[in-house]
């Protein structure tokens, strides 16, 4: 278990496959979404109820191609990294082309990544269909391709559907076929890996309310299976942390009660009873 959502599963195979065929530690790669996530602050506050369509976001994202790493430390990453993105990509495009001159500039000097990825969701209606499915592009040269590669999933007919879209003028179908089998296989191998026994880890973006790095992650949840939140310490509870760090030998903080029982004819069945209810 590892608190993922499917972009952050399709994206980690996507990355160490594109990494492996060109021998990069990171893959550029655009990011479409259909613009209707919850966001967090003022955004949230936005009501599209009554609205209809997509608003379609694009944004880059360096994948990180995991080499030398498993599953499970790449899974990891690439779910960090798609959550540190601000808004969920929402706004990109806006700050580039619509910006302070300042933001254009330092946007403009972005590369464009020559892949993109799109996950549509389910579309369950229709008829089972092939796994993935190869398209080339006419290349019309009034419309030339925003990227040389597009790779777009859905589910249809209950099957994990994927297009792979191409031009023949830069990529030979067999090397797409090539690059689409090791996709499928990856997906594959990484599904067998979170189902294996003990398998799974939280990261620090499960938990907001709290700043914790990767190690402190691990140290207090473990692979955070019975944890289901982390707060942060009360005031109070600061005051005492602060005193048990400082003196450790120190009595603040610290009370005792004591209780004289007088009369009990069994002290063997009230020690009983007492233990029992000190454990509810």
């Amino acid at each position: 278990m590892f608190r993922t959502q499917v972009n952050d599963v399709l994206l980690a195979v996507l990355g160490r496959v594109l990494g492996e065929w060109c021998g990069a530690e990171r893959v550029l790669v655009d990011l479409e979404g259909h613009g209707r996530e919850e966001l967090p602050g003022g955004a949230a506050g936005v009501d599209v109820s009554r609205t209809v369509g997509w608003f379609t976001s694009v944004f880059p994202v360096a994948l990180r191609t995991g080499t030398g790493w498993d599953w499970g430390e790449l899974l990891k990453a690439v779910k960090e990294d798609l959550r540190s993105v601000p808004n969920r990509g929402i706004g990109f495009g806006a700050l580039r082309h619509l910006g302070t001159p300042e933001q254009r500039a330092a946007l403009e000097d972005v590369p464009a990544p020559r892949v993109s990825f799109n996950y549509l969701g389910r579309f369950d209606a229709g008829t089972a269909a092939p796994a993935v499915r190869f398209l080339t592009d006419p290349g019309d040269p009034r419309h030339p391709r925003a990227h040389l590669l597009e790779v777009v999933g859905r589910v249809a007919g209950g099957r994990l559907v994927f297009d792979w879209a191409y031009a023949r003028t830069v990529h030979e179908e067999g090397t797409v076929r090539a690059l689409a089998e090791r996709f499928t296989a990856g997906l594959a191998d990484l599904v067998r890996f979170c189902l294996a026994e003990g398998v799974g880890g939280a990261t620090p973006s499960d938990f907001p309310l709290v700043a914790l790095d990767q190690a402190a992650v691990d140290r207090l949840v473990g692979d955070g299976r019975d944890v289901a939140d982390v707060y942060p310490l009360t005031p109070m509870q600061q005051g005492m942390l602060f005193h048990s760090v400082l003196e450790p030998e120190s009595s603040s903080y610290f009370e005792q009660l004591v209780l004289l029982l007088d009369g009990v004819a069994d002290t063997a069945a009230l020690a009983a009873a007492w233990r029992r209810c000190a454990w509810c």
